[in-house]
């Protein structure tokens, strides 16, 4: 469930939506690789994914540099 209650599902039932294809929002602890709206077209699938957890791993170090809750 995300921040207001809701189940992802739900909210993704008519058109699912991410940053990036990271994150969505109201889930602010739920990161994807490859989710929605991943700009990936052509090409290697490897570089996009490890370009995502090379975001993720950052925001997570600000998170806790920070004291992020």
């Amino acid at each position: 469930m995300g921040s207001t209650g809701e189940q992802l599902s739900e909210v993704w039932k008519e058109e699912p939506a991410a940053y990036f294809g990271i994150a969505t929002n109201n889930y602010p602890n739920y990161f994807m690789t490859l989710g929605p709206n991943c700009p990936i077209g052509n090409g290697p699938v490897l570089i996009s994914i490890e370009s995502e957890v090379e975001y993720i791993v950052q925001l997570l170090s600000k998170f806790q540099k920070e004291n992020i809750r």
